[in-house]
């Protein structure tokens, strides 16, 4: 098929979706969010020049989507009393983003539009799938991850497109790539090992068979066992294939160690599911109608987690995360709104023959909403980004271009209002974007050692965008560092100033605390120890809090304080080890359990416990055989 037209202008709206989706896919599908703002800032004046100067292909129900603005309402309420204002600004700049690709989608593309639209988005997860399956070849024989960096989403992205390759390939076009991007992507979802995305992916499957046309069931039957049977045997191939080409010897379990693993309902997968669910149910309790703000559950799991191994930056139940920070308003309207669409687009089939594009896509927006109960894929612009697009292309497919006038919601009011909306976030987007590029280069001058210049930068950062407490925690940071140096109390009182911002902005962030906490023991103040304490609160199983409290008792005489807490550091120090992601930060939690644990073997000795002494020294040369300090104090016992 082809993507552009050449005897047609070529729809920008059109370009604009293809654009934005290749880039996100292909080039940040990962947690980072930067080429979300440049989408927002390309989007808002394309809107606004269509609100104005097009009129829309189809009209959307106004009623329906009362839902969808009630949501949108109570994310932007939940600002009010956010935990961490900037987070909650950025995941609601987001979240207005989706509903502007989906009204752009669903307002003013054509039927050929979408089906151009939905043949680049196949292609470009086609292209994602061929990456992982070429890397599971010759690199590395596991779960997939290819451009994203999470086998998960990527596992429900390319079912959401697998899905609607297949209903392609079964009713609209007999095309061989339909059929052979089917079997790609497939393929990929399956070696990504994500069994939430494989059942999703099952579950959406049957639907789309129930709605399949009866008049050719057996047609559909005999193309879906020839596609899946060629799918079965190219895993199976690849799976057997990979080890023999990266020089491991044939192995026929690889397969199963992928997909199967640990199933059982003790498994880490499923315990710490439910740890995430359990953690957001107790920040339901606490705050049922307001939640935490918008994207703040990462920030409040640790006043709130189990006493257990496990922390997470998203719940992995994308409805529970909805009520925990936006509040249940929110999650009614959300739910309401998913319910009113599919429930619009049954009433649709009941009367019309959907075809097979229009079916693939409801299977995939269903399996990715099924797939939401049990992870995070709702937090992966990348993939709710694709699912907004497909959304809006179904609206298209289910009303007819000429929709009655009747339907029309062209009051200039209500477009001024949203024109203003749009300019005002576009502006909160920009005033986002250049303070974090400021802050950015600041960084590189404090690596290169120019702290002046890091300084002036962090402070520009924090007057352009004054909500962030990471810029003021820089800024603070940079003149603890220069009163290190020079013993200057001003600049002091200028690191207690700027840190105490960063904790107003931010008040379940521990390293504000401890970082206060350490400045002020080092200028004797007695309030050291609230903000030593108060960063063990909210650190979870972050082992440096406990070792500088840990110290700070020692320092004071206070040994059995000291001990305790040492005692509790060390014993999260194994989960915070088996947490640490790469070498480097699991070198950092041994050392700091090694520091705790010198710390008790002074606390044992001060306390003539000489045998308990000797024990923590013996686990410190367990750690690390050649520490100097220990092997002397034990050549000295």
């Amino acid at each position: 098929m082809n993507l552009f037209a050449t005897n047609q202008k070529t729809n920008l709206i059109l370009l604009a979706l293809m654009i934005i989706s290749g880039f996100m896919s292909i080039f940040q599908a990962t947690y980072v969010h930067e080429v979300v703002s440049y989408s927002f800032l390309a989007l808002t004046p394309l809107t606004i020049y269509y609100l104005w100067g097009k009129s829309p292909n189809r009209h959307l129900s106004f009623m329906g989507h009362i839902p969808l603005w009630g949501y949108l309402f109570f994310s932007a309420l939940s600002l009010v009393w956010s935990i961490n204002l900037s987070e909650s600004l950025g995941e609601l700049y987001k979240l207005v983003l989706y509903v502007l690709l989906y009204y752009l989608a669903a307002s003013f593309l054509s039927h050929r539009d979408v089906k151009k639209l939905v043949s680049f988005l196949v292609l470009i997860g086609t292209l994602i799938a061929l990456i992982g399956i070429l890397l599971f070849l010759f690199i590395k024989a596991g779960r997939i991850v290819s451009v994203f960096n999470n086998p998960n989403p990527l596992g429900i992205y390319l079912a959401m497109l697998s899905l609607v390759s297949l209903g392609i390939c079964l009713m609209d076009s007999e095309n061989k790539w339909w059929a052979i991007s089917f079997v790609i992507l497939t393929a990929a979802m399956i070696l990504t090992g994500s069994r939430g995305s494989i059942l999703s992916f099952s579950i959406s499957l049957l639907i789309l068979c129930f709605f399949l046309p009866r008049k050719n069931i057996i047609t559909y039957v005999k193309k879906s066992l020839l596609l899946f049977s060629i799918t079965g045997g190219t895993v199976f191939l690849i799976s057997i294939a990979a080890p023999w080409l990266q020089e491991m010897g044939w192995q026929l379990t690889g397969l199963n160690k992928l997909v199967v693993r640990d199933s059982s309902l003790s498994s880490t997968s499923v315990i710490g599911r439910l740890s995430f669910w359990h953690v957001a149910w107790n920040m339901i309790m606490e705050r049922p109608f307001t939640g935490f703000g918008l994207g703040t559950y990462h920030l409040a799991y640790n006043a709130y987690r189990m006493n257990d191994q496990y922390w997470s930056l998203f719940c992995h139940n994308n409805y529970l995360q909805i009520w925990a920070e936006n509040g249940v308003g929110a999650l009614v309207s959300f739910i309401i709104f998913f319910l009113w669409f599919y429930f619009s687009a049954y009433q649709f089939l009941r009367t019309n023959q959907g075809s097979g594009i229009y079916l693939g896509i409801l299977a995939g927006g269903l399996a990715f909403l099924m797939h939401t109960f049990v992870d995070f894929s709702w937090n992966m612009p990348t993939v709710t980004m694709l699912f907004w697009m497909l959304l809006g292309c179904a609206q298209v497919l289910q009303s007819p271009e000429d929709k009655d006038q009747a339907y029309v919601i062209k009051k200039r009011p209500i477009i001024f209002a949203v024109t203003i909306g749009l300019l005002i976030s576009s502006l909160g987007v920009a005033q986002m974007l250049t303070a974090f590029h400021i802050a950015r280069s600041g960084q590189i001058a404090e690596k290169l050692d120019r702290q002046d210049e890091a300084l002036g930068k962090y402070t520009l950062a924090t007057k352009i965008f004054p909500l962030r407490q990471e810029y003021f925690a820089m800024t603070a940071q940079v003149y603890d560092a220069q009163y290190q140096k020079t013993k200057d109390p001003l600049l002091a009182e200028k690191s207690l100033t700027y840190r105490s911002q960063a904790i107003q902005l931010s008040s379940f962030e521990y390293d504000n605390y401890r970082l206060m906490g350490g400045l002020l023991w080092r200028l004797s103040s007695d309030k050291a120890e609230i903000y030593l304490k108060k960063a063990v609160d909210l650190a979870g199983f972050t082992p440096t809090p406990y070792s500088d409290l840990g110290y700070y008792y020692i320092f004071k005489e206070q040994w059995t304080e000291g001990e305790n807490v040492l005692l509790k550091g060390v014993e999260q120090s194994k989960w915070a080890y088996k947490n640490a992601p790469g070498i480097e930060r699991k070198k950092y939690v041994q050392e700091q359990a090694i520091r705790m644990r010198f710390g008790l073997a002074a606390i044992y000795h001060e306390k003539k416990d000489y045998a308990r002494e000797k024990q923590q020294l013996e686990e410190i040369l367990l750690l690390n055989p050649e520490h100097a300090q220990a092997k002397a104090k034990f050549e000295e016992l």
